[in-house]
């Protein structure tokens, strides 16, 4: 997967292309095989499972580590909401109300890597 990155401007804010490219100092190999071995699902089902019962402490870890990925990736609305519930469980406040804005974040990236694996 090498695509240009003026033909995906419309995944943008999903998945920020420019940004990831900064990352990896403009290597488009490097970063879309980096974006293609991404397991969303991974991190994003253990987060979940720790927000639903309430460990603070495994949902931290989680949230944080999926926020430094997507960072990385340019995956700025999976970015955002484990930005919002790592701020949430560090607080140690109720955060079942962002599982949606992680599913949701999550699914645009996989839909976005459908498309740019098509």
């Amino acid at each position: 997967m090498n695509p240009n990155i003026n033909d995906y401007s419309s995944f943008l804010p999903a998945i920020d292309i420019e940004n990831g490219l900064k990352r990896t100092r403009g290597d488009k190999k490097l970063f879309f095989s980096l974006l293609g071995r991404f397991k969303v699902e991974d991190l994003t089902t253990a987060l979940i499972e720790a927000i639903r019962t309430s460990d603070f402490q495994s949902a931290d870890e989680h949230a944080h580590a999926l926020k430094g990925t997507a960072a990385n990736l340019g995956l700025l609305q999976l970015q955002e909401a484990a930005a919002e519930v790592e701020l949430h469980v560090r607080n140690k406040t109720e955060c079942l109300h962002l599982i949606d804005k992680i599913t949701d974040a999550a699914e645009m990236y996989k839909k976005c890597m459908e498309a740019l694996t098509a």
